[in-house]
This record gives C-alpha cells, structure tokens and sequence, in this order.
C-alpha cells in the first residue's frame, strides 16, 4: 500500500501536464470570429509547433482583404498555446451566400480522434450572393488526440455531406496558405467616407457614453463590419456594431478610438479615430 501511494505521488509531481490532459475532453475552444474574409487565405489545417505557427502568422499582414487581422492574431497568440502538448486545429468552412447560418458542434472524442461537425443550415428562397468564408479553433491535446475529423455540410441548397477531413495533430505538415487572391482597385463611388464621432461632454471615471461611426457613401462588397479598440477606457458592448458603448476607467486621459471598417473594397481607406477628453 505504501509503495502505490509513493508511485502515485510521484506521477503527480512529475506529470502534472498530462494527468490533466487526462481528465479534459481533449480540446479547448480558442474564440475567433466565426467569419472572416480573410479565412479566404488557407484551408483547413492543423499547426503542431510554435515555428509553424509564426510562419502562418507572419503570411497575415501581406493579405489584402482582412476585416479584422490584428483580433485574430492576438486570439491565437492569447490563447497560449504550448506546442509540446498541443496541436493548433483551424477548421474552415465557406458558403457561397451569407445568408447561410453556419454552426459548429461540440467535438466528440472517439478513440484518439476529435471528431468535429460544422453544418450550414439550408436555404429556403433567395440569399445574398455575397461569399462568407468562416472557420472555428481549437487547442488540440497531443497526449488524447492523434487526429482531427472534420465532417461538413453546406447550407446552400446543397444535399450531399463534403469530403471528410483529416488533420493530424502530432505530425508536421505543410502550411495551406494560399496568396492569389488580389481584389480589384476600387472604381469611381466605390470607396465610403468614414467619420467616427466621440463624445463631446465633460468625461467622468466609471460614467458610460457613446462612440458612433458614421459610414457615407461606398459600394459595399460584404457584409459591413466594424472592428474597434480604445486607449484609457473599456468596451462595454457594440463590438462589431456602428455604434460603441465606453466606460471611462481612468482620471486625467485622454481617451482614443479606433475602429477598422470591413464589407468594402479592400483598397479603400478602411481605418479612422478621434479622440475626447481629458477625463476626471
């Protein structure tokens, strides 16, 4: 009895990464945008070390047509992944109408692999004719997993399941990105006038106020998106909205916004801010 309990103990000092693995579900979910326009770069992939991950990170800022590039890369450098226990899995999906609803299902373990299922729900009538690329990621465990499944159905009055795909999660495999896609140059009307509003009161610490975008004119491509960030106070809501919700979080700032605008030709000015303040 002393011995197993000495064994025990000793597997838990030395392995403490692994016994957790054990007990997880083989997965976690790293939050991305659903959609994307620059999802259109690469295919679905599995990303094994932290070299392979740099390299893919390194493609982003040379694509033409990110809504919001600069959240991706930070929710997969957040999510902390260590390569010596976990693969990166990016699942790609694309529909040829936004108006298809996408959905991804919770991972199912079977054996050593992850099965994953993303099906588009069916259109009935008429859609936008406009391309939505999506894709979904994990952190996948190398010590449960050896693959990754992934079974697709689109939504656009399609009837038949897509090819099955097989990702490994411990074995290196070539990068999947693609760089031919160059949008046109924007024609005459094209291209929006883009003018962000702050507030114009007296700011005070812990108060919330408004911050408007104001989108004039322009031919948008797809659906219109709105990417913000601030300096000295915090989003409370309208994220990926016209119309930002700020709290104040600190006294004698100036406050800046940022918003990057998506949906139009890439070309086009597509970034704007102001600023308010100071704070009290």
């Amino acid at each position: 009895m002393f011995l197993s309990l000495c064994c025990v103990t000793l597997a838990t000092v030395f392995h403490p990464v692994a016994l957790k693995h054990q007990t997880a579900s083989g997965f976690r979910t790293i939050n991305i945008y659903q959609r994307e326009l620059g999802y259109s770069y690469f295919d679905s992939m599995a990303i094994t070390s932290s070299q392979d991950l740099e390299a893919f990170l390194a493609e982003i800022p040379q694509q033409i047509g990110w809504n919001n590039r600069q959240g991706f890369i930070d929710a997969l450098r957040t999510a902390k992944i260590d390569f010596n226990q976990e693969a990166l899995v990016l699942l790609r999906h694309d529909e040829p109408s936004g108006s298809v609803s996408v959905s991804f299902k919770t991972p199912v373990l079977k054996d050593k692999t992850l099965v994953c299922e993303i099906r588009g729900e069916p259109l009935r009538g008429l859609g936008t004719a406009d391309m939505a690329y999506h894709c979904f990621a994990l952190a996948v465990s190398k010590l449960l997993v050896n693959q990754v499944q992934l079974n697709a159905k689109g939504g656009f009055f399609e009837q038949r399941p897509r090819p099955t795909i097989l990702l490994s999660t411990t074995e290196k495999q070539p990068l999947k990105i693609r760089r031919d896609i160059v949008p046109e140059k924007p024609g005459p009307g094209d291209c929006p006038k883009l003018i962000l509003n702050c507030p114009t009161d007296l700011l005070e610490t812990g108060k919330t106020y408004e911050v408007k975008a104001v989108v004039e004119g322009g031919k948008p491509k797809y659906d219109v998106t709105y990417a913000w960030s601030m300096q000295g106070a915090e989003i409370v809501e309208g994220q990926e909205l016209r119309t930002l919700k700020i709290r104040i979080t600190q006294s004698n700032t100036i406050v800046k916004a940022f918003v990057e605008l998506g949906g139009f030709n890439p070309y086009c000015d597509r970034l704007a801010s102001c600023e308010c303040g100071p704070t009290r």
